[in-house]
């Protein structure tokens, strides 16, 4: 059987766990396959990203190190949602010891692709949803919780935003990194629907018309910082 009829055949079997309706059937299969082609050619023209996520020795990046040298423990443990295939996050920090968690609803699927071009991953991806991490980890499980460019695919942003607070110990981070109104960028094509952007320095989600300011909404689990910048939106909470 050809990868992509495994891949297939195991979406099939697992849809009812993540999926929110066949309606996202062609958006997947287009995730999974951009996954497999950046595995196959290295990353294609993000060489450097791949290399990266393989190296043992990557530097905790700086966007989540300066919380992370703040932290009065010295084992950090990370939760990395929506993580892909491999963990962006560097394994490296220059005083503590880093545990990362990554979980990704694919999880199934990108194991294939790996075991198909012989890639060995530093951190093995989990299956989760992030609209229901609490029924995967117990509440308040991870000093930092991290969401890379992926919430926009979420069946419901808001849920999966309340869920990483959750699993966010007090006085813990989480930090929220997309790409501005990735839904209209993309036509709402595929796994696309939602579009995250900041309004007076608070994160707000919209879809075709629903609009929800985040920060007000889940004001009572953390405080929320949010800015654009570089046609990204980068937001951080400090669980409360």
């Amino acid at each position: 059987m050809s990868i992509q009829a495994e891949i297939t055949t195991l979406l099939r079997s697992q849809a009812h766990r993540w999926l929110p309706g066949l309606s996202r059937w062609a958006g997947v299969r287009h995730e999974l396959a951009f996954w497999d082609e950046w595995i196959l050619y290295r990353g294609l023209s993000w060489n450097s990203d791949y290399v990266s996520r393989l190296d043992p020795n990557t530097p905790l990046q700086d966007s989540y190190r300066h919380f992370v040298d703040d932290m009065e423990v010295s084992r950090v443990r990370i939760l990395d949602v929506g993580s892909g295939p491999l963990t962006h996050l560097g394994k490296v920090h220059p005083t503590k010891r880093l545990e990362i968690t990554a979980v990704d609803p694919l999880a199934e699927a990108y194991d294939a692709i790996l075991s198909k071009h012989g890639v060995m991953p530093l951190v093995r991806t989990q299956h989760a949803v992030a609209e229901r991490l609490v029924e995967y980890f117990s509440p308040g499980s991870f000093d930092l919780v991290t969401a890379r460019n992926c919430l926009d695919h979420a069946s419901d942003p808001l849920e999966a935003i309340r869920q990483i607070l959750l699993t966010t110990r007090k006085g813990g981070v989480a930090v929220l990194e997309h790409v501005e109104n990735e839904g209209e960028k993309e036509g709402y094509k595929g796994m696309h629907a939602w579009n995250f952007f900041v309004e007076n320095n608070r994160l707000l989600v919209r879809g075709r018309g629903e609009r929800v300011d985040i920060s007000e909404t889940l004001s009572r689990l953390g405080d929320f910082h949010a800015m654009s910048d570089g046609g990204w939106v980068n937001a951080w909470i400090r669980r409360t």
